[in-house]
This record gives structure tokens, C-alpha cells and sequence, in this order.
């Protein structure tokens, strides 16, 4: 069976590509089951191929501060709304609360974007594409 074609978003979620490949790689004798040698290939088609490119900090900084027009370092919850969900690659519903869910400060009901990059940007020793060759190095060497 050939690997689907998948183009996550720039964003990508793991909610999304879960969903995408689910059908792909779900048993079908045992709903709700994934076998291991079925999964290894998908996960690896996504990892190794670049097509799940985290963001990186100063990109997410340009973004968020290109719609915050009065500098103020926050974003409301209804225009962030509005901005993943009716533009571009819209966000569902399930995947912006779960958004909304980390970013929120519970006092002030704003995203405060400077205090959200830390769990928006995937740390160096956890980025798979930068680590890529020692990867690609260690699954030929279990071969």
C-alpha cells in the first residue's frame, strides 16, 4: 500500500494528522487498534520527508504582532477566534479549544502571546527534523 499524500497545515496539528491517517493505518480486523509496522511507515513519511516543520519562535513573534495593532502584547480570545477559524486553513472547533485551553490567561481572558512561545515552538532536542540524520542513521542500523 503507498503512503497517502498529506500536506499538513504551515501550523500542522497532531490532531490533524492523526485524523488524516487514521483510516490509513488503523487494523482492520481490530477497530480502534494500530499495529506497529503499519504505523512506522506513516509516522516515518511525515518525519523524514519535511513535511511536518515546526514553527519557529521568531516566525510565531512576526505573526502574532502583525494582528495585535495596538502593541499591547495581547490577543482577545474572540478575534483569535476568528482569525483561525474563517481565514486561511481554518481551525475546527475541537482543535481551536484546545488552543484556547493552554494559551488563555485565566485572569486577564487574553492570549498573551509573549508568555505562549514556549509551548508553541517544539525545543531543539524534540525537533525530529533537526535531528534527522542521526535518526535516519539509527533506523539503518537496526535493519
Amino acid at each position: 500500500m503507498s503512503s497517502p499524500v498529506f500536506e499538513p497545515r504551515p501550523y500542522g496539528t497532531a490532531v490533524s494528522v492523526a485524523n488524516y491517517y487514521t483510516g490509513w493505518v488503523e487494523d482492520q480486523e481490530s477497530k480502534g487498534f494500530v499495529k506497529l509496522e503499519v504505523l512506522l511507515p506513516a509516522l516515518t513519511d511525515i518525519l523524514l520527508k519535511d513535511r511536518w516543520k515546526p514553527a519557529k519562535k521568531e516566525k510565531l513573534q512576526q505573526a502574532f504582532k502583525f494582528f495585535d495593532i495596538r502593541g499591547t502584547g495581547r490577543l482577545s480570545p474572540t478575534y483569535m477566534r476568528k482569525l483561525l477559524m474563517d481565514h486561511g486553513d481554518k481551525l475546527s472547533e475541537e482543535e481551536f479549544e484546545s488552543f484556547l485551553s493552554t494559551m488563555v490567561n485565566p485572569f486577564r481572558k487574553k492570549i498573551e502571546y509573549d508568555a505562549c512561545y514556549e509551548q508553541l515552538v517544539v525545543p531543539p532536542d524534540l525537533d525530529v527534523l533537526q535531528n534527522k540524520n542521526k535518526i535516519m542513521f539509527e533506523i539503518k542500523d537496526e535493519e
